[in-house]
């Protein structure tokens, strides 16, 4: 599925990429890690207390524009 990025940032020593759900507008959120090899791998937040606090980062960042889904 091809998302649009909507932004990568850090927050609590990890870093996050925040992306469009093509389909239902909704905003996807993954760790990111830019390796030293060139590569990039996402993955799923699976600590319910990193995730919120993730979410509310986001939020704070762009006023509410956008939905979590999870």
């Amino acid at each position: 599925m091809k998302c649009q990025i909507l932004g990568i940032f850090g927050g609590g020593g990890h870093t996050y990429i925040a992306v469009l759900h093509p389909i239902e507008e909704t905003v996807l959120l993954f760790r990111y890690n830019f390796r030293q090899d060139r590569t990039v791998s996402i993955a799923d937040i699976e600590d319910d207390e990193e995730y919120e606090a993730v979410s509310r980062l986001f939020v704070a960042m762009h006023d509410s524009q956008y939905e979590i889904i999870n």
